[in-house]
């Protein structure tokens, strides 16, 4: 997932997971409805303009936790 924090022109490439846990706590607990700047600065990843993107994104895709498929 792309989020983009517009006024830093800060483009972060943001495991799922993450979103999910605090849609979760919101949802069933009810937890805080934003995801603090922290949370993106510790667990996800800045995407960088490069010659062959302006989002280039793809870089961080193997960083990832994948699950095994059989």
């Amino acid at each position: 997932m792309l989020i983009e924090f517009r006024t830093d022109h800060i483009i972060y490439f943001v495991p799922v997971n993450l979103v999910a846990k605090y849609y979760e706590a919101m949802l069933y607990d009810g937890g805080r409805k934003s995801i603090p700047r922290e949370e993106f600065e510790q667990n996800a990843y800045v995407v960088e303009r490069t010659d062959r993107a302006l989002v280039d994104y793809l870089v961080h895709v193997d960083k990832l936790d994948w699950p095994v498929c059989s």
